[in-house]
């Protein structure tokens, strides 16, 4: 849920309340969108060989800590660690991995789908 606060007059606060994409959504559908914009990044590379619920476990881990209140470095930090943690790779190797512009891009695709959903 999104507030939007402004002024009338100067004097009267109007608050206005609402509904954002991913609170709209089941949870099949969040799992499918997010499954949508994980697996355009293929973060380990591995979908030319996988099939396509090859990221579910960590859609999943990361579909549990969403939430429309988290920020675009909030949302970066969550895929980055799941995606290094799941595939025991260290913070550091990023060669031969989607490096860290690649996941700040992912992170700012899932906040815009959280917020406003898919374009």
């Amino acid at each position: 849920m999104v507030l939007r606060l402004s002024q009338k007059d100067n004097e009267t606060l109007v608050v206005k309340v609402f509904e954002t994409h991913f609170e709209k959504l089941d949870e099949d559908q969040k799992h499918l969108e997010l499954r949508g914009i994980i697996n355009e990044y293929d973060p380990v590379f591995l979908l030319w060989f996988a099939y396509e619920d090859e990221y579910d476990g960590e859609i999943e881990t990361i579909n549990e800590d969403l939430h429309t209140s988290v920020d675009k470095t909030e949302v970066y930090e969550l895929v980055h660690y799941v995606f290094k943690k799941r595939f025991n790779i260290s913070w550091e190797d990023d060669i031969g991995w989607m490096g860290r512009q690649d996941y700040i891009n992912m992170a700012k695709d899932i906040f815009n789908w959280l917020n406003y959903g898919l374009s």
